[in-house]
C-alpha cells in the first residue's frame, strides 16, 4: 500500500477507499520473494510512508493501513504509555478497547506482534479494512408488486393483534438507506454514519443493498407497496461501509462496525440487524457485540440478528458466527433451505429469501426507474428476523435480550430437529402471541 497512486514504474489497481493508500499489483505473482522486492522498491519511493501486503479472506480482500487495535486489561497502562511514547495516537476508545494511529515508522503488524506478548495487553490487531466483504444482492428481477413472498409466517396474524410504535427501535447497520424512498418517508427516527461521510440516509443507486433490508424491516406499504415486518418501529439506518463507485467493491472498516454497534447501544437500540459479512473475526467487534448485549436497554441487552451468509458452504459468516448473535439462513416459499444459503451449527433461525419482494434506490443513469423489484439472499431474511424480534419486544419491552431470542428459537416453525440448514426452523412472526408464556416458561435467571 502507498500513499500516491500514481507512482512511477507502478500501476495502481485502485484507491483504498476513505484512506491516503493505494492497493498496487506486484508483477509476476504473490510469491514472497517478489512481494519482498515490492516492498523494498516502493519503501525507497518519496511519496511512500507505509508498505504492507494486502491479504485475501473468503470474498474479498483485507488491507493494513497504519492504525491497529489494542485491548489493555489489568497492568496493561504501561504498554498503552509506551505505545503513546513512540508516536502512537489513541483516536478511539471503547472501553478498554484503543484504536491507536501508528507513526510511518512502526509496522502495524510487527507491533500488534510486539503488543501481544506484553503483560497486561489482552489482543492487538490491526484495525482491518474490508474490501469486497458484504452480502450484496444476488440479481434484480422484474418489479413487482404483491409481497406474496412472506406468506406462512403468521405475518397477518401478528399485524391484526397489534401496532408497533416507535418506542421500539431497531437499528439497520449496512451501506445506508434512502430516507426519501416514498415507502421509508417518516420511518427514520435517527441515523448515524459511521463512515464520516455524513450520508447515511443517501446511499448511491448502487448502493441499493441497505434500502432493500430496510424494507423489509420499516417500509410503509406506500407506493412501492412493501410493508415491513415491523411498520411503525423507530427505525435508525447506521452506516459501516459503502461502494465508492458504480463498479467498485464494498468497503468497511473494524473501526467502523464498532462505532457504529457502540452508537447504536448507548443510544436506546434495542435490535440490531446486519446483512453483511464475510470478514475475519476480529476481536474489537466481537467485544462491541458483548457490550451491546450485555449493557444495552439498560442492561436488559439488545438483541443482534446476522445473516450467515450467501456461498452454499458449511460455514457461517462472521459476525453471525459470533456468540449471542442469531444466524438466519434463508429459505425457499415453501419453507426448503434455499440452495445459496450457508450452513452450520451457528445457523439459529431461518426466514424468506428467495424470491423476495422489497424496496430499491431508483438509478436513472441505468434506467432504472423501479422503487420496488424481487431480489434473493440471507440478507433480505435477517431483517425479516429483526422484525420479529421488534414485535416480540413491543407486546413485552421488559423482556431480556437473551429471551426474546429463546422465544423466536422456541415458537419457530419446524419439521423436525435442530439442523445446520436452518437452525431452530423458519420464524413465526405470531411469536410475540406466546411471549409471556414463554417468559414464564424460559425463566427470568
Amino acid at each position: 500500500m502507498a500513499r500516491e497512486c500514481h507512482l512511477e514504474g507502478y500501476v495502481a489497481r485502485q484507491d483504498l477507499p476513505g484512506e491516503a493508500y493505494a492497493l498496487v499489483p506486484v508483477a509476476g505473482g504473490a510469491d514472497r520473494q517478489g512481494h519482498a522486492r515490492a516492498h523494498a522498491s516502493l519503501r525507497r519511493h518519496r511519496h511512500v510512508d507505509r508498505v504492507a501486503t494486502v491479504d485475501r479472506h473468503a470474498k474479498g480482500l483485507i488491507a493494513v493501513t497504519d492504525r491497529i487495535w489494542v485491548g489493555i486489561g489489568e497492568g496493561g497502562r504501561a504498554a498503552l504509555a509506551a505505545i503513546r511514547a513512540r508516536g502512537g495516537v489513541v483516536v478511539e476508545r471503547h472501553s478498554e478497547d484503543h484504536l491507536i494511529r501508528l507513526p510511518p515508522n512502526i509496522d502495524p503488524r510487527q507491533e500488534c506482534l510486539r503488543l501481544a506478548r506484553r503483560a497486561g495487553v489482552e489482543y492487538a490487531e490491526p484495525d482491518h479494512v474490508l474490501v469486497g466483504h458484504g452480502f450484496k444482492q444476488r440479481a434484480k428481477a422484474a418489479p413487482v408488486r404483491v409481497q406474496l413472498s412472506l406468506g406462512g409466517i403468521g405475518l397477518a396474524e401478528a399485524w391484526r393483534r397489534q401496532t408497533i410504535d416507535r418506542k421500539t427501535v431497531v437499528a439497520l447497520l449496512d451501506c445506508g438507506v434512502d430516507a426519501e424512498h416514498p415507502d421509508l418517508r417518516g420511518a427514520i427516527t435517527d441515523r448515524f454514519d459511521a463512515t464520516g461521510r455524513g450520508n447515511a440516509t443517501r446511499p448511491s443507486p448502487w448502493d441499493s443493498h441497505g434500502t432493500e433490508c430496510a424494507g423489509l424491516l420499516a417500509g410503509l406499504g406506500r407506493a412501492g407497496g412493501v410493508r415491513g415486518v415491523a411498520a411503525g418501529v423507530g427505525f435508525v439506518p447506521i452506516r459501516i461501509g459503502y461502494t465508492p463507485t458504480r463498479l467498485g467493491d464494498y468497503v468497511s472498516r473494524v473501526s467502523w462496525f464498532v462505532a457504529g454497534v457502540e452508537w447504536a447501544w448507548r443510544h436506546g437500540v434495542d435490535v440490531l440487524s446486519m446483512s453483511f459479512g464475510g470478514g475475519p473475526r476480529a476481536t474489537p467487534i466481537v467485544k462491541a457485540l458483548a457490550r451491546a448485549r450485555r449493557l444495552g436497554r439498560g442492561g436488559k441487552g439488545c438483541v443482534l440478528v446476522a445473516a450467515v451468509g450467501n456461498d452454499g458452504i458449511a460455514r457461517v459468516e462472521f459476525p453471525a458466527s459470533a456468540a449471542g448473535v442469531i444466524g438466519v439462513a434463508a429459505t425457499d416459499r415453501s419453507g426448503k433451505p434455499a440452495p445459496f444459503s450457508n450452513r452450520g451449527a451457528a445457523v439459529d433461525l431461518a426466514a424468506p429469501g428467495v424470491g423476495i419482494t422489497t424496496l430499491t434506490v431508483p438509478d436513472p443513469t441505468e434506467d432504472e426507474l423501479a422503487l420496488v423489484f424481487t431480489d434473493s439472499g440471507t440478507s433480505l431474511a435477517t431483517p425479516i428476523v429483526a422484525g420479529v424480534a421488534a414485535l416480540v419486544l413491543a407486546a413485552n419491552p421488559d423482556l431480556r435480550g437473551d429471551q426474546v431470542a429463546r422465544i423466536l428459537t422456541s415458537t419457530a416453525t419446524r419439521r423436525g430437529p435442530r439442523s445446520p440448514r436452518i437452525g431452530a426452523g423458519v420464524v413465526n412472526a405470531a411469536a410475540d402471541k406466546f411471549c409471556v408464556e414463554v417468559k414464564e416458561r424460559v425463566g427470568t435467571g
